[in-house]
């Protein structure tokens, strides 16, 4: 199953253009390699129970405690995974995902304050232990942020303040070196600091990682394996 996994992730903290690169890298993988096919999903919004729980994450009244905000990300996640992402794989398809597991350790566990060790069993539980074949953590400042999005309404966890935004940040940084170094199945992390570059900067950005973890070819080996041309 590992050796079918085209998962490319895409994390960051709110308005750092993670899903307008997430959408545009997804349109350029669709024109370079017009064989296979391309999934583009988001969290929590995508799968069957999706968009009720985005609703809920984003716009309830209610308060809602974190390690309850936690499990609802995770059910979301858990149901997009078993429906959309590994049927998707399997089916030797790319997938282009915006938010999972480093979001979940970053707002729920550094901003929200919950205990990891509790917290990393469960999220592994819902993502059925996947790693993405390459994840880009993308960042940009709150000035920049404001900047980018003056008339934004922010939702119920946007609306949180700059102290909790600035441990969420914080999270980013210290889980992705966690993931990049642990023993078992590190994963291929690559920050990119968007305050600075355009959006087809940062493009080209994440097209040249793509490139250089070897991505690119492993598409263009399935493709000539496909067409019965291995050598």
């Amino acid at each position: 199953f590992y050796e079918k996994i085209m998962l490319v992730l895409f994390e960051g903290n709110d308005g750092c253009g993670k899903s307008s690169t997430a959408k545009i890298f997804a349109e350029w993988l669709e024109k370079e390699f017009q064989e296979i096919p391309v999934q583009q999903l988001y969290e929590p919004g995508s799968g069957s129970l999706g968009p009720t729980l985005r609703e809920i994450l984003k716009h309830s009244s209610q308060p809602i405690v974190p390690a309850a905000e936690l499990f609802l990300f995770l059910a979301s996640r858990a149901q997009l995974m078993k429906q959309g992402i590994i049927s998707a794989i399997q089916a030797g398809e790319i997938v282009v995902l915006d938010r999972s597991t480093l979001s979940s350790l970053a707002y729920q566990v550094a901003g929200c304050g919950l205990d990891p060790t509790l917290a990393l069993p469960a999220i592994e539980l819902a993502t059925c232990g996947v790693v993405p074949d390459i994840t880009f953590v993308l960042k940009a400042s709150p000035e920049v942020v404001r900047m980018r999005n003056p008339n934004k309404q922010p939702d119920r966890i946007e609306a949180r303040g700059e102290e909790f935004h600035a441990r969420v940040s914080r999270g980013f940084e210290c889980f992705a070196d966690l993931l990049k170094h642990r023993a078992e199945r590190p994963w291929k992390i690559h920050a990119i600091d968007t305050d600075e570059l355009t959006r087809p900067q940062v493009l080209e950005r994440v097209k040249h990682h793509f490139e250089k973890d070897g991505l690119v070819e492993k598409l263009r080996s399935r493709l000539r394996a496909a067409h019965g041309d291995i050598g």
